[in-house]
């Protein structure tokens, strides 16, 4: 997890496993969140199979 913005947004990266047709898809992933107000948003999601 990297803060930017002065703690204002967080770039949140990993791995995970999506299911296709029952086979399993390694992908990366990227989460971009931003506080608005009170609330956290999730502003950017950024989905990528390795195969």
């Amino acid at each position: 997890m990297t803060e930017r913005n002065n703690g204002e947004e967080y770039l949140v990266l990993g791995r995970e496993v999506n299911w296709i047709n029952g086979d399993p898809y390694p992908a990366q992933c990227m989460f971009v969140w931003r506080k608005e107000g009170e609330e956290w948003k999730l502003v950017r999601e950024y989905i990528e199979l390795e195969r």
